[in-house]
């Protein structure tokens, strides 16, 4: 069952007739160029921009759930978190809890272990590296346990090890289902091409604004669509462990 479906999408000049859909426990991931129209799209469904079009989540229009209703469903991390205030790595946490109203402390620290962030629990927000901080803001996602994350570059500022981490977190939550909840999406935009194949179970290659290719990574990420969308020669092995797509010359 499709628990966001997109229907002719479009948001001024960065959006146009935009159609898919993200299923029930799946991976869904973003990719295309700086500006193809990733971070417009993820802002439409966490109700950051006026679109034109229809959004539908979990069958009912998206226009119709209240702001709380919402953020209780849907979980954005944004690109480029920082905290305008020294607030405590605790405290950033607890903001997921905003939208139940509570401060459950046993999600909170389940969501500093998950994402890794458990010790600095006391710290200051920005005395952490951007990479530390960015896990702290995904652990404040997590905490609220949307049955829908949204992460917009969720790679950027960290290295190769927390790259593969996040990612591998964000296909256990989607895979893992604690009793009694509902089942879980992420849809996530990436840069990385290789790591879009190995960890998403679908693509959407996104271009000027427009869906260019969506479907399973050995659909999508082909070398004839790299080149028309990226301008760029490659190659692509999905059947390599793990998945490889370079740029050749």
């Amino acid at each position: 069952m499709a628990l966001i479906s997109i229907k002719e999408l479009s948001l001024d000049k960065r959006l146009s007739s935009v159609s898919l859909d993200l299923q029930e426990g799946e991976v869904l991931g973003l990719i295309g160029p700086n500006g193809a129209g990733k971070t417009s799209l993820l802002h439409c469904l966490a109700g950051i921009e006026a679109y034109q079009g229809e959004i539908h989540l979990k069958q009912q229009s998206l226009k119709k759930y209240s702001d709380t209703e919402r953020a209780r469903l849907l979980g954005l991390l944004p690109q480029g978190c920082q905290s305008a205030w020294s607030l405590r790595v605790r405290d950033v946490i607890s903001l997921g809890r905003l939208p139940w109203q509570d401060e459950d402390h046993t999600k909170i620290l389940a969501a500093a272990q998950m994402t890794g962030v458990d010790q600095w629990l006391n710290h200051a927000v920005d005395q952490l590296s951007g990479g530390e901080q960015l896990r702290v803001w995904l652990a404040r996602v997590l905490a609220g346990e949307p049955q829908i994350v949204l992460a917009d570059e969720p790679l950027a500022s960290l290295d190769l090890y927390y790259q593969c981490h996040v990612l591998s977190l964000l296909r256990d939550y989607v895979k893992v289902r604690p009793e009694g909840k509902a089942v879980r999406s992420v849809m996530v935009s990436l840069h990385d091409l290789s790591m879009a194949a190995r960890y998403c179970d679908r693509l959407c290659l996104l271009h000027q604004g427009h869906v260019w290719a969506l479907g399973r990574p050995e659909e999508v990420l082909t070398q004839q669509n790299i080149f028309d969308v990226y301008q760029v020669n490659s190659r692509v092995d999905l059947l390599a462990d793990p998945p490889v797509v370079s740029v050749l010359g």
